[in-house]
């Protein structure tokens, strides 16, 4: 498959549109925490636009969630029904925590929604929609969180599997050939497995940043760590269009 047809394979898909925005909005937001305070006409004249366009990105991004709660819902029938009892092994937390990302997507984009369309004059919900804007990537943060720990078994289960692998001692021509191939399909998993981890901590911290009173982290570092994370799931995005 060549370059061309691999992008055109990711843009016909929404979330492949969607890291192209992303990607744009951030890359505006470094340039405009660089040069927001410049005195050049020209260079001026570009940040307010940049400024613009940013605005209209955001909204676009919050706009193509509004389907999210009866997609969320969709999910929430494919899940497995929660064990009984509290959870104690990892299959029953990753069940508990499948089922609570659920219900943290359902409480963060009627948030989100009513914030957005407090801003744009169409509901005057309250006058100040910061409590809006915060309490949903709250709801947001817990999903991020839910996520890691889900990400933490994973990368638990995949170390065990590559140490197992790599222990093996093949008997045969037919053995050592699967367990290369296992062993290349496990390092490929690793590769997918970090870009994975970084995207999710670059978006648990910048969800820190817009949800808490206090951030350590100023809008420059959150463009930086919008692209690098846009970027990690760009990488993935990009392989899975590769023949295998």
């Amino acid at each position: 498959m060549s370059s061309i047809s691999r992008l055109n394979s990711i843009l016909l898909q929404s979330w492949g549109y969607d890291k192209v925005v992303r990607m744009t909005f951030y890359v505006s937001k470094i340039i405009i925490s660089l040069y927001g305070d410049t005195k050049h006409p020209r260079m001026l004249r570009f940040v307010t636009s940049l400024q613009k366009l940013s605005g209209h990105l955001a909204s676009y991004r919050v706009i193509t969630r509004f389907m999210g709660v009866p997609l969320t819902l969709g999910g929430m029938e494919a899940l497995q029904p929660l064990p009984k009892g509290p959870p104690g092994d990892e299959a029953s937390i990753v069940a508990w925590c499948s089922h609570l990302q659920c219900w943290a997507m359902l409480c963060y984009y009627p948030c989100e929604h009513m914030a957005w369309l407090t801003d744009t004059g169409v509901l005057r919900v309250r006058e100040d929609s910061t409590p809006l804007w915060k309490t949903g990537c709250k709801f947001w943060l817990l999903y991020i969180f839910l996520n890691l720990v889900k990400q933490f078994f994973e990368i638990r289960r995949l170390r065990a599997d590559l140490a197992r692998r790599h222990q093996q001692t093949p008997k045969s021509d037919e053995e050592r050939e699967e367990r290369v191939a296992a062993l290349r399909a496990l390092e490929r998993k690793k590769v997918t497995t970090a870009l994975q981890t970084l995207n999710m901590f670059t978006d648990f911290f910048m969800c820190w940043h817009w949800s808490m009173n206090w951030s350590p982290f100023t809008e420059f570092w959150i463009g930086v760590m919008g692209v690098v994370g846009g970027s990690a799931m760009w990488k993935l995005q990009w392989e899975s269009t590769a023949k295998s």
